[in-house]
């Protein structure tokens, strides 16, 4: 007993160290030696503290499976588990990631850098429409380097292990913002799904695991063109997704 409850208070404390750190101390960090060091960018300054957060202070393991190249612009479908993804899945697709603000203010200085790099596309639950969403996102496409968005049609954090069929998936994706992509009709989209990010770091539960593999599936891309209505084109996604999931969760 006396055990278990010591290595609960560690896990907790190397889980607040690597919280503050990346949150913290690595982006405050950047943020005073950047204009003397003229080789760092300010729209690099989020990719640095990301690679601190996830290969340095996690040590985390990435295996990426690609099933076609990283699209030019457009939409990346991630999967959402936990905090990890705000750094894994734009840093792994170079995109800047939409997310709602109070989300973002847990990382608070982790988001001040994400904001400045131009990478973070912030919103307010119920006060913005899914037309109001899809331009911020159409806006950032033009007008920043990476050309990509990353987004979590599941809408908040999930935390099962199974899926029986593609239709159970698509029960939980919510399909506002995937309407309004298909109806632009402007940008194909494409599925990036990792496995174990939960795992690496977990704000839930208190935890983190040094040196956690995970497995990425980088779908092909489906673009709403190539469907003749709404339906067919979120159809395909979830067969792509469930697809993708297995494989990630496969020996990983």
């Amino acid at each position: 007993m006396i055990y278990f409850i010591l290595s609960k208070v560690m896990n907790c404390i190397k889980f607040l160290i690597v919280y503050l750190y990346s949150t913290l101390l690595s982006p405050i960090i950047l943020l005073i030696i950047q204009p003397s060091l003229h080789l760092i960018t300010t729209s690099s300054l989020f990719n640095i503290n990301c690679y601190n957060y996830l290969i340095i202070a996690l040590g985390i393991r990435p295996t990426i499976i690609k099933d076609e190249p990283l699209i030019d612009s457009g939409f990346i479908l991630a999967n959402h588990r936990c905090w990890v993804d705000f750094a894994y899945d734009p840093y792994f697709t170079n995109a800047s990631i939409l997310g709602r603000k109070i989300a973002f203010y847990a990382v608070y200085m982790f988001y001040i850098l994400g904001c400045i790099s131009n990478r973070m596309i912030l919103f307010t639950r119920g006060n913005s429409s899914r037309k109001q969403i899809y331009d911020l996102m159409d806006n950032n496409i033009n007008n920043y380097q990476n050309g990509r968005v990353v987004f979590y049609p599941e809408g908040t954090r999930q935390n099962y292990l199974h899926l029986n069929n593609k239709d159970d998936l698509c029960d939980k994706l919510k399909k506002g913002l995937l309407k309004e992509i298909y109806m632009r009709n402007q940008y194909p989209v494409q599925l990036f799904i990792s496995s174990n990010k939960e795992l690496a770091m977990n704000e839930k539960q208190l935890f983190i695991n040094y040196g956690m593999n995970i497995k990425s599936i980088l779908s092909k891309s489906i673009h709403p063109k190539d469907y003749p209505n709404f339906e067919m084109f979120l159809d395909e996604i979830c067969i792509v997704w469930y697809d993708a999931w297995t494989r990630a969760y496969t020996d990983s």
